[in-house]
């Protein structure tokens, strides 16, 4: 692979010219970036800020996607400084369009390039397979005699043919975006187009939808049962599928499962790679994708009684459904965590996930995340995976915390942690043993120390009234009334009391 510095020089000042060299951040795609996207553009991709009205909004793009391959923009909005400063932080390489330069044929430029980059023996699995899927693509184009398109089961564009005209917007959008245009997939699901494919073989015709879609001859692409994704070709009417298209779909479901393999190795690595960042354990294979700085957060739920392999499937799941494209998320030790971004603010950063995680709590009570301390070095990260495993130990009924919201609580534990083992010397035990209600006490206890002796703020906290909290505390003894009015004795009995209350539990 290549980065966009890279790219940029293959295809000349022709057609852009480099502003800010960034990391050495390999490219994957091409991205028609748009305002408006709920998804934005991920690692691995070259953003072409597109449908932006001002220098400011591509900056809460960055933000928003740090980890962009590269960054595209008009050639008047790249001397910005706010942008060129945003980019050197983020380390993306920024790119200007040269001037007369159209966008769709930067894309097809960068987009040629990448994918005879693709070919080249680099040893990555599956580089050779999608290479392939493009002589496929053309081979069922000369069979059909029409432009076509093959997709995955998610819609995203893995090739299509060349040397055809012939096209309608749709298409063009496809192959720019390297997805299905939202519109058309939302449109094209409420007709039960994506229905069928899934449960169905039998090619079918989709009859043009408006100007901009015209009519598809669709080939579900299936292997041992098990939907891969589909064959488009622009069809003006229904049409057979013949035995050399069947022959050509065939091949298609090999390579589409090669890609897949080969996604899945990512994924396995991804995986490898955060369960190691969390022991401490350096790697010859890399960190985990995420940008710094981070923190570690502990996933609870969605259901108890599932395993931590399979929580973590779940909560992949769902991040990914809501935009994170290569989610850091790995089980350890029992649990589920996740490294999360704290600065960004797009998929996999801490306020994204804050909201996504609130918002399924309201559906799934279960549901919650604790967040550790953010660090600026993935060494760093198993410090915050134990603040956030400290944070998770804390009774707490918010959905989503960070170390900073409960600190006091975390220092009030390890203090608590530190007298574990020790004899209790203050006055408490012999006072709870005698007492005809020890819970009773207890609780008044705290309540007041909590409280620094405010009768009526402890007595709705107990949910009683100021009176009883007096009486329960005029029934102490003189001398531990005193020591309540001693500071360093209050923090003392207040630790020795919650040491005795989670022995007791």
């Amino acid at each position: 692979m290549r980065s966009a510095a890279d790219l940029a020089a293959a295809i000349g000042e022709t057609y852009v010219e480099v502003v800010v060299v960034g990391e050495d951040r390999p490219v994957v795609a091409v991205d028609i970036a748009d305002a408006e996207d709920v998804v934005p553009a991920g690692a691995g991709d070259l953003a072409l800020a597109v449908g932006f009205a001002t220098p400011e909004d591509v900056v809460a793009l960055l933000h928003q996607s740090p980890r962009v391959s590269g960054l595209v923009v008009r050639s008047s909005w790249s001397g910005s400084p706010a942008l060129q400063t945003t980019c050197r932080d983020l380390g993306t390489t920024l790119l200007a369009l040269a001037e007369g330069v159209t966008w769709s044929a930067a894309a097809n430029a960068f987009a040629d390039r990448i994918e005879a980059l693709a070919g080249d023996p680099d040893g990555t699995p599956g580089a050779h397979a999608q290479g392939d899927l493009f002589d496929l693509a053309d081979l069922a184009a000369g069979i059909l005699r029409a432009p076509v398109t093959i997709e995955d089961a998610a819609s995203r564009v893995v090739a299509y043919s060349t040397g055809q005209g012939d096209v309608d917007a749709a298409r063009t959008a496809s192959i720019f975006g390297r997805r299905v245009p939202r519109h058309v997939r939302d449109r094209l699901r409420s007709l039960g187009v994506f229905k069928r494919l899934a449960q169905s073989s039998e090619p079918f015709f989709v009859p043009a939808i408006d100007e901009d879609f015209r009519g598809r001859f669709v080939v579900s692409v299936r292997a041992g049962g098990e939907w891969l994704g589909s064959v488009w070709a622009l069809a003006d009417e229904p049409r057979e599928a013949d035995r050399e298209l069947r022959a050509v779909v065939e091949l298609v479901a090999l390579h589409l499962l090669r890609m897949r393999s080969r996604g899945e190795l990512a994924q396995q690595l991804q995986l490898d790679r955060v369960r190691a960042a969390l022991q401490g354990i350096r790697q010859a294979g890399g960190t985990p994708d995420v940008a710094l700085p981070a923190r570690v957060v502990v996933l609870r739920g969605p259901e108890h009684d599932l395993g931590a392999a399979s929580r973590r499937d779940v909560w992949v799941a769902l991040v990914r459904r809501h935009g994170w494209r290569t989610p850091a998320v790995a089980d350890l030790d029992g649990r589920v965590y996740a490294v999360v971004a704290d600065e960004a603010t797009g998929p996999g950063s801490w306020p994204w996930l804050t909201g996504l995680v609130e918002a399924e709590a309201q559906r799934h009570p279960d549901v919650a995340a604790r967040a550790g301390s953010a660090v600026t070095t993935t060494d760093d990260l198993v410090r915050s995976r134990t603040a956030a495993d400290e944070v998770d130990a804390l009774a707490d009924p918010a959905p989503a915390l960070a170390v900073e919201d409960r600190w006091a609580g975390v220092v009030l534990a390890r203090a608590v942690r530190g007298l574990e083992g020790c004899a209790p010397v203050s006055p408490l035990p012999a006072l709870l043993a005698d007492a005809a209600e020890p819970d009773v006490v207890a609780a008044t206890l705290a309540a007041v120390l909590d409280h620094w002796g405010d009768v009526r703020a402890a007595a709705a906290a107990l949910n009683v009234h100021p009176n009883t909290v007096r009486y329960r505390m005029a029934r102490l003894p003189e001398g531990l009334q005193e020591d309540l009015t001693v500071p360093q004795r209050r923090s003392a009995l207040r630790l020795e009391l919650m040491l005795l209350t989670a022995a007791a539990g």
